[in-house]
């Protein structure tokens, strides 16, 4: 396997993409107290993000 990272922001697509799993995740961690912790998870002003790339090689 290859691995690409690429600086960017919260403001890219893949960045938001991935935070859109992870909150579907945590919902179903967190349950009846997905509320509670939700409201400390905002990242729309993250200035350095960094997201990896996986190529796999077939």
């Amino acid at each position: 396997m290859a691995y690409t990272f690429i600086k960017t922001d919260s403001t890219s697509s893949d960045y938001q993409n991935l935070v859109t799993l992870l909150d579907a995740e945590l919902k179903i961690r967190d349950g009846d107290e997905h509320s509670f912790f939700a409201q400390y998870n905002k990242s729309d002003m993250i200035k350095h993000v960094v997201v990896c790339y996986e190529k796999v090689r077939l």
